[in-house]
């Protein structure tokens, strides 16, 4: 461990927007993970990794907790295996249901003789970065529609909004008017007719508080959920 401590120094000064896991490159074992990973990821990362693989952590979702760690340990391999960084972005499943897309770059931690010691992953989270219409297809990876739209709604803190979900044709419709689309530019970017937009546009009305679309729209972008890219 002594000899892994000039590393893990370094790690726990990292700004807090980063997460940093270090795991020794025999085993795959962890040995350091900061306090960024946790907060970020719930119950899905134990508070205390060190002594276990990406198999031991608290998979809700076991069939996506086996595909992910299939997926880390292929990247792990070719860190070792090159000696050289790679990086990944994918979407992490927490135990809520909820995701965090996030960037991941693994580097290799050498020793004497270029012997990698271990491997070091730096993660950040580009959730932000994402539309809403980027963030529901997300989501859609992981649930049935109704369920992502569902999500969604909770992610952006819009459920309030309404009364009832809308349904899949409705929800594509407000997620274009979330980022400003006038109903021509949606009409031309779901290929509908401009009646269809404005039957979609109607039937959201009908199903947000007040009836008041505009108001509703206003309270998300006053929120900052970034849906305007």
């Amino acid at each position: 461990m002594n000899s892994h401590r000039e590393f893990i120094n370094l790690m726990e000064n990292l700004p807090q927007t980063v997460t940093v896991t270090f795991k020794t490159a025999d085993t795959g074992k962890y040995i350091f993970s900061n306090a960024a990973l946790q907060e970020r990821f719930g119950d899905l990362f134990p508070r205390d990794l060190v002594g276990l693989t990406v198999r031991d952590l608290n998979y809700a979702f076991p069939a996506w907790g086996g595909e992910h760690s299939s997926r880390t340990e292929a990247f792990d391999l070719r860190v070792r295996e090159h000696k050289a960084s790679v990086t990944d972005k994918r979407a992490m499943r927490l135990n809520s249901g909820a995701i965090v897309y996030e960037e991941m770059t693994k580097s290799p931690v050498l020793g004497i003789g270029n012997h990698v010691l271990g491997v070091v992953t730096y993660g950040q989270d580009l959730t932000p970065t994402l539309s809403c219409t980027e963030l529901y297809r997300q989501y859609q990876c992981f649930h049935n529609k109704q369920e992502a739209i569902r999500r969604v709604l909770i992610h952006i803190d819009a459920d309030a909004n309404f009364t009832s979900q809308p349904t899949e044709a409705q929800f594509e419709v407000f997620l274009e008017k979330v980022q400003g689309r006038t109903s021509k530019e949606i009409a031309q970017r779901l290929e509908l007719s401009h009646r269809t937009v404005e039957s979609h546009l109607a039937a959201l009305r009908d199903k947000v508080v007040g009836g008041d679309l505009r108001r509703a729209l206003s309270l998300i972008k006053q929120g900052g959920a970034s849906c305007e890219n």
